[in-house]
């Protein structure tokens, strides 16, 4: 059994972590309202009476959210095959990760294809819903997280060598240029790996796999890896200059925007770039703050981020039946977002503390888990 070598404690817990899995999920439910009440009516419902700053709401959430997940994901996983070794890990984050999104699938969200369907807002039939990935909706995260998964699990056990190069090779290029040199190259594997996407997206078969976002965020999540195995390079990254950092954000944003309409293929190359250098700036920022002023035990953050997965798994048919609801009564704009914010909340957090944290059923069939026996 290969396991890697590495200086950190691997049973020190990373308590700012708990914080951000809980924070992240709830700006990823703020998302998904704001969604709904964006007047650009791309999502799948749109409340007439829609909120004028959803588009920028969601363009930063979305800077940083879901980046910042795959970075933590791509951690703890490194952390697991250290600890566990890399069979179980596997086992057990295949069955954490494989089970929930097959029966939410089933369940939540065939419900929430029927509701559409009724509305009349979204045409689905048997053949789209299963053969073209209706069913997916938003559990694409974890099916690109399974993929990932099982990448980590044939990496490791059949390209050791190649990781510990791998390794030496971050650390060294650390040492000599720095964390933002480390950063910049990111951003130009991400740029590569954008560019391969864009030259074979007409021979890609993108239904059920999302082939684009795996090509995007696996860079954040083999970062992530290469973070636990270094962990002079972890601190660093949690620690950045705030205002610095900032400025450079807001900098490659700002390039990003001006490049977005581009038209010829010099301005796209540089759009993609700063893009993504924008995105892992203000991943950086999202670390090193919650590592600042969150960085301590918490119940409170523990218990949401331990509902964070039944957070996630659930909301999405909330948002659809409640945000529909609303519409039929005409009560939208920020009086419609606190309403569906916090009865998403209170019925997640109910489903989580009083079913799926209870039952044995349930939290193997949605959390992938068994419960502890109390003694």
């Amino acid at each position: 059994m290969i396991k890697l070598k590495t200086n950190q404690d691997i049973n020190q817990r990373v308590y700012f972590f708990d914080a951000m899995r809980a924070i992240l999920i709830l700006f990823i439910v703020i998302t998904h309202i704001f969604q709904s009440f964006n007047p650009n009516a791309s999502w799948l419902i749109y409340n007439r009476n829609d909120i004028t700053i959803s588009p920028f709401v969601i363009d930063f959430l979305m800077l940083f959210t879901l980046q910042s997940f795959f970075i933590m994901s791509g951690y703890l996983a490194a952390m697991s095959i250290k600890k566990v070794g890399v069979q179980h890990f596997f086992d057990s984050r295949i069955k954490r990760v494989v089970i929930p999104i097959l029966f939410t699938a089933l369940t939540f969200n065939s419900v929430q294809a029927y509701l559409l369907s009724q509305s009349k807002l979204i045409e689905i039939t048997l053949y789209s819903y299963v053969i073209k990935g209706q069913w997916i909706s938003h559990l694409w995260f974890l099916i690109d997280l399974a993929i990932f998964f099982l990448f980590s699990y044939f990496a490791v056990i059949f390209t050791s060598s190649i990781i510990k190069k791998a390794n030496d090779l971050f650390n060294i290029i650390f040492e000599k240029f720095g964390l933002y040199t480390l950063l910049s190259l990111l951003a130009f594997v991400i740029l590569i790996l954008t560019i391969i996407f864009s030259i074979l997206s007409p021979y890609i078969y993108n239904q059920i796999i999302d082939i684009k976002s795996i090509f995007f965020y696996f860079p954040f999540f083999i970062f992530g890896t290469l973070l636990f195995n270094n962990q002079n390079i972890f601190k660093s990254f949690i620690d950045m200059p705030i205002i610095k950092t900032l400025f450079l954000t807001m900098f490659s944003i700002s390039f990003s925007l001006y490049f977005k309409d581009a038209t010829n293929d010099i301005e796209k190359i540089a759009y993609y770039f700063f893009d993504a250098i924008s995105n892992i700036f203000s991943s950086a920022l999202c670390f090193t703050f919650f590592n600042k002023f969150f960085n301590k035990k918490s119940k409170l953050f523990l218990f949401l981020a331990d509902a964070s997965f039944s957070i996630y798994l659930f909301h999405h048919l909330f948002v659809i039946a409640i945000g529909l609801l609303l519409i039929n009564l005409n009560i939208g704009g920020y009086l419609g977002f606190f309403i569906l914010f916090g009865i998403i909340m209170l019925i997640t957090l109910s489903i989580h503390h009083f079913l799926i944290s209870k039952i044995t059923l349930l939290a193997f069939l949605y959390n992938g888990k068994e419960l502890k026996k109390e003694k």
